[in-house]
């Protein structure tokens, strides 16, 4: 205690942020890179540090899209200078978003920043495998970033195969859990049995096996009703709808975002995504953090997020009778969703909000400001 004082002493100043500069597509566009980037944005994790958004692409058509961009990273030297990052955050996927980033790493390395690359591509195998002009370009990139964030454990194995020298860190997607969780409860009104899909329709996604499996899930479960929500290859879904005869069990409601997923996140008893590529969807953690029981296929980081008929089912992709007899299940069992769904919000909680996800990406900018 001090003479005469109170005995109270003054608290110590709060150690600086640290300053982000992240870069990625406009948080606005349709897309899992920027939900994910949206959800950095309007979290905890931009009040812990000091962050500045880069938006390396917009929406719209190749001329105005090739426009903009170019414009973006001949804009970026004159930010990063204004801004003074300790770390860049360059987010990236396959073809040109791979290269845009590549770009957008020489720059920031002539700049003498440290810089963090943050992959979320389901197909960047295959663009890597493509020629050896990208293998060649996929290493330079990988190593020559001070860190590298893969999804989970197995990206991490898949890049260190690629890049010997990168420094790969996981740090899984994160979600905003708690307007998700108002989603969660009973499903559907008038006791509705929905089975929900969001993202974009085609194949890659596998929305063609849905479709053959919605008739062998109707023979079991004849009140079930299929949401296809997504952008993508819309009419021809709808061309197979009706060639089906499935007009009345299925709806395509289009791109959902909002309240309006939200809503439809409510409604649903399961969710479904039978992909053919993933990197870590947001879709499946959303679900999660809702409390639905998930049917997915085992490909990218799905199954560290869907255990085996713990808090949902794999099925293998193309396999349209045995996503039926998952999804049937499911319906047809009340008290097994409502435990898969407790399993999953729990899991959300414990390992994919955004409260446990932020800190471990801010332990990996720590790391490349202290080398």
């Amino acid at each position: 205690m001090t003479p005469g004082g109170s005995g109270a002493q003054p608290a110590a100043p709060a150690p600086p942020r640290l300053r982000v500069l992240m870069v990625g597509p406009d948080p606005k566009m349709k897309g899992g890179i920027a939900s994910v980037a949206a959800t950095y944005l309007g979290s905890e994790y931009a009040q812990r540090v000091a962050l500045r958004y880069h938006a390396s692409t917009v929406e719209g058509g190749k001329l105005r899209k090739a426009w903009r961009s170019a414009g973006a990273l001949l804009r970026f030297p004159a930010a990063a200078r204004a801004f003074r990052p300790d770390v860049v955050h360059l987010h990236y996927a396959s073809r040109l978003s791979f290269y845009r980033k590549l770009a957008y790493l020489l720059v920031a390395k002539a700049l003498r920043l440290p810089t963090v690359v943050h992959g979320h591509s389901g197909t960047f195998p295959d663009f890597r495998d493509a020629s050896a002009l990208n293998a060649r370009c996929v290493k330079l990139f990988l190593e020559r970033a001070d860190a590298c964030i893969a999804l989970s454990s197995t990206w991490q194995a898949v890049l260190a195969g690629y890049a010997p020298g990168a420094r790969i860190h996981v740090v899984p997607n994160p979600v905003e859990a708690p307007e998700l969780e108002a989603a969660a409860g009973a499903p559907g009104p008038g006791g509705e049995q929905v089975v929900l899909c969001l993202g974009r329709l085609g194949q890659a996604k596998g929305t063609y096996d849905l479709l053959r499996a919605i008739p062998l899930v109707l023979q079991s479960a004849p009140a079930a009703r299929f949401v296809l929500a997504g952008d993508g290859a819309v009419e021809e879904v709808r061309r197979r709808v009706r060639a089906l005869g499935l007009e009345r069990a299925v709806e395509l409601p289009g791109w959902v975002a909002g309240e309006a997923k939200l809503r439809q996140l409510a409604r649903c008893a399961v969710y479904v995504l039978p992909s053919y590529r993933e990197g870590m969807p947001v879709s499946i953690l959303e679900a999660m953090a809702a409390g639905k029981p998930v049917v997915a296929t085992p490909v990218g980081a799905v199954p560290e997020l869907v255990e085996e008929g713990v808090n949902g089912y794999l099925v293998p992709a193309g396999d349209a009778a045995a996503l039926a007899a998952r999804v049937a299940a499911l319906l047809l069992d009340a008290p097994l969703r409502r435990a898969q769904g407790e399993r999953n919000r729990a899991k959300v909680a414990a390992s994919y909000s955004m409260s446990a996800v932020a800190g471990r990406l801010i332990a990996v900018y720590e790391s490349v400001r202290r080398a």
